[in-house]
């Protein structure tokens, strides 16, 4: 370990990201274990240990309500850690970028305290999160969260993933908080692996996305969603289409996303296609696909695509593959 500690301080650090920042390979599914090498490096030493947490806590991906449990204890454990100004105290609110939760639990009558989780404490990292990821499973833990924040000003171009064909708008929107919240949105993307009839018209454009709430939008400049299949495409149990608005001018937000997708003659328009058979399977593993940081890869590729093409229409024999 010493000569470990010996190395110069930017090899050593580069070391440990490698270490702790690891992408899950295509037949790992995403659990507790891809933490491993990170808690390990945590362990180690109290050095280690505070250049390893940044990595560790950039994306974390909570798969069921246990995990959010489990979250939560530690959220809870760090706030009285700062009190108590131990050295262990680590900032959460500052390192937590990336937040995705699969399922939060929610409360019900007579709930037994033990099978109760109180994920208010989770506001000020989920509403700082530069990056919020949903499956709708566990919209619960953004309103109640959205609840607790009290007037605080959410910072502005906030980056949303929902997945799921569960699609609960009206809970997140009926408060004046989800209201501030959903205001603050700059990029939506959808996720979704609902097998769609095609349309008879060939439109490809799935009939629920006008239904999100686009007039709550007004800072919306990115939109990304799943397509409806082709007849082509039906065989292709395994891939996913998706198509990414993105809207250049001033004249951006919700209603013109949602102009743009009833009259296609505003914003501008990528179509990328996910061929991988492990994680777009039905009951896909988006957590796999966030922490992988496909979201991100949407939005770079869309904007390279339209960038080089200068399309401002729907581009229907254009599909460009993302892997």
């Amino acid at each position: 370990m010493s000569s470990f500690l010996n190395l110069p301080s930017e090899l050593a650090l580069e070391i440990i990201r490698f270490a702790a920042s690891s992408q899950p390979t295509h037949s790992e599914q995403i659990s507790r274990t891809y933490y491993y090498t990170a808690l390990s490096l945590s362990r180690v030493c109290h050095a280690v240990r505070l250049a390893t947490m940044p990595f560790l806590l950039h994306t974390v991906v909570l798969r069921s309500s246990s995990d959010v449990a489990l979250f939560v204890a530690a959220v809870r454990l760090q706030k009285r850690h700062w009190v108590n100004r131990s050295r262990l105290a680590v900032d959460y609110q500052r390192l937590v970028r990336r937040l995705w939760s699969t399922e939060c639990r929610e409360p019900v009558v007579n709930d037994q305290p033990a099978n109760a989780i109180d994920c208010r404490i989770l506001w000020e990292i989920t509403l700082g999160a530069e990056t919020l990821g949903l499956h709708f499973s566990s919209a619960h833990l953004l309103s109640s969260n959205l609840a607790e924040f009290s007037g605080t000003i959410i910072p502005p171009n906030r980056q949303v993933v929902f997945a799921g064909s569960n699609r609960r708008w009206n809970p997140l929107i009926y408060t004046s908080e989800g209201l501030a919240f959903f205001k603050q949105i700059s990029h939506l993307l959808i996720w979704d692996t609902e097998q769609q009839s095609p349309s008879s018209t060939g439109d490809r454009i799935p009939k629920w996305v006008m239904d999100v709430p686009f007039n709550h939008l007004p800072n919306l400049t990115h939109f990304a969603f799943p397509l409806v299949q082709v007849d082509s495409d039906m065989d292709e149990k395994k891939s996913i289409d998706m198509a990414a608005c993105i809207i250049t001018d001033d004249h951006h937000g919700g209603i013109a996303v949602r102009d743009w997708l009833t009259s296609n003659q505003s914003g501008k328009f990528a179509s990328i296609s996910f061929q991988d058979p492990q994680t777009c399977v039905e009951n896909a593993q988006w957590e796999t696909l966030f922490l992988e940081g496909k979201d991100k890869y949407i939005w770079l590729q869309a904007e390279k695509i339209l960038s080089a093409t200068g399309e401002s229409q729907w581009p229907n024999n254009k599909t460009h593959a993302c892997n």
